[in-house]
């Protein structure tokens, strides 16, 4: 995500969750497990999200 942004400048500072960074918890477990992310990845890879399909802006007005 940190190459996205960086080649774009209107994108740079949006992405600032470093994926791999431990749990605050001090287990040295990571903030979020790669099979939480990757089933994340195949929910959202189930809609079309595109924007003749939802309604103008839903994933920013969701982040925000």
């Amino acid at each position: 995500m940190r190459a996205v942004a960086d080649a774009n400048d209107e994108l740079r500072g949006v992405f600032t969750v470093d994926w791999n960074q431990p749990a605050p918890d001090g287990s040295g477990k990571p903030l979020i497990r790669m099979r939480w992310f990757i089933a994340l990845i195949q929910h959202f890879d189930e809609h079309d999200l595109s924007n003749k399909s939802v309604p103008s802006d839903v994933l920013g007005r969701a982040y925000e």
